[in-house]
């Protein structure tokens, strides 16, 4: 049977769902609103739960609060893993953290953006020591050189990303994305 954080955590998912489907943006405010109270109840029941915490901080990515996706990934990262949980969370947990860091130090000042950039590096690096572990590499590769996230990261540390990926991106532009991709 599955418990009442695994209940909650799937009406998120759904509303989640549901806000990626509509054209009104007040329908999507209120589905990703609903979809974020189901997975504070879960997470209330489990604060542990994978799929909350992950979909969650994808939900605050979408309303540019970086800083609470970001933690909320770092909640993920730390829990305790079993399989199949971490082969299925735990490499994306810190891509899209990579990610969300990356949003976040297009805003901040030079000094603050070396180091959320270097630490955006490292969850790269991580994500694909963990991706290597499941064969998924190539996987991981497009992912960095494609998603429209890490843009900023391209332009500002080509050398140390290049140095990761063994080439530079495939696409991407010159200006960071808005959250929401």
């Amino acid at each position: 049977p599955q418990s009442a954080a695994e209940a909650n955590r799937d009406l998120g998912l759904l509303h989640k769902e549901q806000s990626k489907v509509e054209v009104d943006e007040a329908r999507k405010a209120y589905f990703r609103k609903q979809a974020e109270a189901f997975f504070s109840i879960a997470l209330s029941l489990n604060s542990s739960e994978a799929g909350s915490l992950f979909t969650l901080a994808w939900l605050q990515k979408r309303e540019n609060r970086l800083p609470d996706a970001v933690a909320n990934l770092t909640k993920l990262i730390a829990k305790d893993w079993k399989e199949p949980e971490r082969e299925v969370y735990l490499a994306d947990a810190y891509f899209n953290r990579a990610c969300y860091r990356v949003l976040h130090a297009s805003s901040q000042s030079e000094g603050e953006q070396k180091i959320t950039l270097t630490t955006a590096i490292n969850d790269l690096k991580k994500a694909k020591e963990i991706d290597a572990e499941y064969g998924r590499v190539a996987a991981w590769l497009n992912g960095v050189k494609t998603d429209k996230d890490l843009a900023f990261l391209w332009d500002r540390c080509s050398t140390d990303i290049t140095q990761i990926t063994d080439s530079p991106p495939t696409t991407h532009s010159s200006s960071p994305q808005p959250p929401g991709k």
